[in-house]
C-alpha cells in the first residue's frame, strides 16, 4: 500500500538534506570507531592463541580437566589424591582434546575454539539484526543496525578479556546464539527448531547454566504450541542420552560435580558490589537496549492493541516482530540470570551472555534511529524523532570510546614465567601453584585447585585435612602463589597457616611467591 506524502518545500528539503548527510556523518563516525576497536581485539585474539602462559586463573584448570576427558578420573572422587573438582560438563574438553591430538598445543587449541567462537557469535549478531531491520528500515540503516550488533560488544571490557581465554564460557554462548537463529528461521522451516534445540543441548553440555537462550526459544515457539512442544521434546530427549551416559560412567560423579560441588556461597552485598564495579560503565548500552524494546513493540502493535492473537499474527507474518519477541525474551531472561553473579568465586564472564543479548537491541534501536535520520519521515518503519536518534548516536559512540584495550603481559613477565617453568619441570614432587598453566606447561599435572578446594572447605563438603597433611609431610616440592588479591579466598586460613609453617623459605620469581621448605636448596 502506496502512502502518498505531500512534496516538501525547499526549506523542508535543506532540512532533509542536511538529517540525511548528519546520518551518514554518524554512521561513518560509528562504524570507524566500533571498526577500529573490533581489528584491536581481533589483534589481541589472536596474539592471545600464541601466548604460551596464563591469562587467567581458570585456564590451567581447563587444561588438566581436558586432559582428563574422557578418562577414569573425569568427575572422580575429591577425596583421593590428586584432588581434581571438574567444573563444567565435557563438550568444550571434548572439543578441545579432539583438535590437540592432532598434535595442536592444548592452551592454543582452547583458546583458538574460544576465538572462533567470539567471532561466531558476533557475526550471528550481526545477521539477526539485518534479518529484521531490513523488514522495516532503508537498506543503510539495516546494515548499520547489523554492524552495532556485532560489534558493540567488542567495546565491553568482560568480553575484551574473556573471549581468547581458554574457557568454556564463549563456545557456549556462540552455540546459543546459533540455536537461537535456527529457531529464528525455523517458523519459515520448521526443521531448523530440532536444529536449534540440539545446539542448545551442546550448549548446556558446554556450560550448564546455559539455560536463558532455549527457554527464550521456547516463548518464541509458544506462538506454533504443537512445534513448541515437540521441538523442547526432542531437545529433552537428545539431552538425556548423554546425561545417562555420563552418570553410567561416572557412577553419579558427574551430577554431583557439576552441581553440588558448584553450589557456591552467596552473598546480596557481592551482587550488588560486582553490579556496581562492573555494570555501571555499560549502563548507558542497559538503557539503549530497554529502549529498543519500547519502541519496537510500539511498532509492531501500531495498528492492532497488544494480545496474544495479535502478537502470533505478528510473528508469523513479521521478520521483525519475530527477532524483536525472541530477544526481549532474551535479554529478560539473561538479566535475570545476572543473580547468579552474587555467587563466591562470581567474575565479570557471568555478564557476558547478558552483554550479548543488549548488543543486538542496540543495534536494533541504532538502524531506527539511523532511519529515522536518513529517511526524514519518508519511511513507514518504526520512528525515534531526530534529536532523540542524534543523542542515541551520540551515545553509543562515546560509549565505545570508553571501551577497554587489553595487552599480552610484557617479555619481562614471559621471561621470569619461563624460568618459573623450568624450576617446576625441575622439581622431583607434585607442585601446588594457583598458576596452574605454569605447572601444565612444564608437564606437571594440577593435583589440588586452591580456588574451588577453599570454596568446598568452608561449605564443609570436602575435608581439608588430608591436604594439611600431605604439607605439614612436605609432599609438595614447592608451593607457588600469584600474589593477587584473590589469593585470601583461593587459600583457607588453615592451607595459608600450614604453608608459612611448614614452607617457610620465599623466593620471588614472575611476580609470583615461591614458598619452599626448610632444606629446600635455592
Amino acid at each position: 500500500m502506496q502512502t502518498n506524502l505531500a512534496k516538501p518545500n525547499a526549506t523542508g528539503s535543506r532540512c532533509s538534506a542536511w538529517s540525511r548527510m548528519l546520518g551518514l556523518i554518524l554512521a561513518v563516525a560509528l562504524i570507524l570507531v566500533l571498526g577500529f576497536r573490533f581489528i584491536h581485539q581481533a589483534s589481541f585474539m589472536i596474539a592471545a592463541v600464541r601466548y604460551p602462559f596464563g591469562l587467567d586463573y581458570g585456564e590451567g584448570i581447563v587444561w588438566q580437566q581436558a586432559m582428563l576427558i574422557p578418562g577414569p578420573r573425569m568427575y572422580g572422587d575429591i577425596t583421593r589424591f590428586p584432588f581434581i573438582v571438574f567444573h563444567y560438563p565435557p563438550a568444550y574438553h571434548l572439543a578441545v582434546r579432539a583438535v590437540s591430538d592432532l598434535g595442536v598445543d592444548w592452551l592454543a587449541t582452547g583458546r583458538a575454539i574460544s576465538v572462533i567462537s567470539s567471532f561466531a557469535g558476533c557475526g550471528v549478531l550481526a545477521a539477526m539484526a539485518w534479518s529484521g531491520l531490513r523488514e522495516i528500515t532503508c537498506p543503510a540503516a539495516a546494515l548499520l543496525g547489523a554492524a552495532v550488533a556485532g560489534l558493540v560488544i567488542v567495546t565491553c571490557g568482560p568480553f575484551v578479556t574473556f573471549s581468547p581465554l581458554m574457557r568454556v564460557d564463549m563456545l557456549a554462548i556462540a552455540l546459543d546464539l546459533a540455536g537461537l537463529w535456527c529457531v529464528l528461521a525455523s517458523i519459515e522451516r520448521p526443521f531448523l527448531s530440532y536444529v536449534g534445540f540440539a545446539l542448545f543441548v551442546l550448549a548446556v553440555f558446554t556450560k550448564q547454566t546455559s539455560v536463558a537462550a532455549p527457554l527464550a526459544a521456547s516463548v518464541l515457539l509458544l506462538t506454533r504450541p504443537r512445534q513448541a512442544v515437540k521441538a523442547t521434546g526432542f531437545g529433552i530427549a537428545l539431552g538425556l542420552v548423554p546425561l545417562v551416559i555420563l552418570t553410567w560412567m561416572t557412577h553419579g560423579g558427574f551430577e554431583r560435580h557439576i552441581l553440588l560441588y558448584n553450589i557456591n556461597r552467596y552473598s546480596l552485598h557481592r551482587l550488588l558490589y560486582n553490579l556496581y564495579r562492573w555494570d555501571l560503565p555499560y549502563i548507558i548500552y542497559f538503557v539503549l537496549a530497554v529502549a529498543s524494546v519500547c519502541v519496537g513493540w510500539r511498532y509492531v502493535f501500531r495498528t492492532a492493541a497488544p494480545s496474544v492473537a495479535a502478537l502470533r499474527y505478528q510473528v508469523i507474518v513479521s521478520r521483525f516482530a519475530r527477532l524483536l519477541t525472541l530477544v526481549t525474551a532474551y535479554f529478560c531472561l539473561c538479566t535475570l540470570t545476572l543473580i547468579l553473579y552474587g555467587k563466591s568465586g562470581a567474575g565479570p564472564n557471568y555478564m557476558i551472555e547478558w552483554m550479548f543479548a543488549w548488543s543486538i537491541l542496540v543495534g536494533l534501536l541504532a538502524g531506527i534511529a539511523a532511519n529515522g535520520l536518513m529517511t526524514q519521515g519518508r519511511s513507514n518503519g518504526p520512528s525515534v524523532q531526530p534529536v532523540p536518534a542524534l543523542v542515541i548516536l551520540f551515545l553509543v559512540l562515546q560509549a565505545a570510546l570508553l571501551a577497554r584495550t587489553a595487552h599480552l603481559p610484557n617479555d619481562t613477565v614471559r621471561a621470569g614465567l619461563a624460568e618459573l617453568v623450568r624450576k617446576v619441570q625441575a622439581a622431583d614432587k607434585p607442585v601446588i601453584s594457583d598458576d596452574m598453566v605454569v605447572l601444565m606447561r612444564a608437564g606437571k599435572e594440577v593435583v589440588w585447585e586452591p580456588a574451588i578446594f577453599a570454596e568446598l572447605a568452608t561449605m564443609k563438603v570436602w575435608d581439608e585435612q588430608p591436604f594439611l597433611d600431605m604439607i605439614k609431610q612436605h609432599d609438595f616440592s614447592f608451593i607457588i602463589k600469584t600474589g593477587t588479591a584473590m589469593d585470601a579466598s583461593r587459600f583457607t586460613p588453615a592451607v595459608t597457616s600450614a604453608i608459612e609453617a611448614y614452607y617457610p623459605r620465599i623466593e620471588k620469581i614472575a611476580g609470583t611467591t615461591v614458598h619452599l621448605p626448610p632444606d629446600q636448596p635455592r
